[in-house]
């Protein structure tokens, strides 16, 4: 399913794109979550085509963005 949105950017800070896999893959990593894995087997389970969410996606930028941002989020607890 194609979904058609409009993005209005005001912000002029980067903007990153990452897969939903590399997200939670950062999560578990942060320790936010326990297994990236077991999130994506439930959606399988589920009928979500999730093999290329098992792929790394996202550029090494993007993910290292991410990275300090969940480590801001924790510094500040």
């Amino acid at each position: 399913m194609n979904r058609a949105f409009s993005l209005i950017v005001t912000d002029t800070s980067p903007l990153s794109l990452i897969t939903t896999g590399d997200f939670l893959r950062e999560l578990e990593t942060a320790g936010l979550i326990q297994s990236a894995d077991y999130i994506l087997d439930r959606a399988a389970e589920r009928g979500r085509n999730v093999e290329r969410q098992r792929q790394t996606g996202a550029d090494a930028i993007s993910r290292e963005r991410l990275r300090q941002q969940l480590q801001q989020r924790q510094d500040r607890e």
